[in-house]
């Protein structure tokens, strides 16, 4: 079930991550009455559960989350910074499925300010 996956976006913006879950036979695993949880291992780690709210089912198999500016506004980042990150579920039953890992890739604002 678990695939690779890299998220590139700017520090400091929303990006809204949607994913698609499948089952071992290939169809849409059914999310009902499961716990998801992303993580992003950065120096306070960005942390998104459906049970706190922050994430949101979508049809059958698919969920969303959004990395926010408040997320990522405040990380020292210079350049480019890769962070290990991962997303799992869990069903009622307790069994335990990674639906994906891979790096953040946060890259740093050029213009700092808008009203400068």
């Amino acid at each position: 079930m678990a695939s690779k996956r890299n998220i590139e976006m700017f520090q400091g913006e929303d990006r809204t991550i949607t994913v698609t879950v499948y089952d071992s036979n290939g169809s849409l695993q059914n999310l009902t009455d499961y716990d998801i949880r992303y993580e992003a291992e950065t120096a306070t780690p960005i942390v998104k559960d459906y049970d706190d709210g922050d994430i949101t089912l979508g049809g059958t198999g698919v969920f969303s989350f959004t990395i926010t500016n408040a997320d990522t506004a405040s990380l020292s980042i210079s350049e480019t910074i890769r962070y290990d990150h991962e997303c799992r579920i869990e069903s009622a039953a307790g069994a335990i499925a990674v639906v994906f890992r891979g790096k953040l890739i946060l890259t740093e604002w050029v213009i700092d300010e808008m009203d400068a």
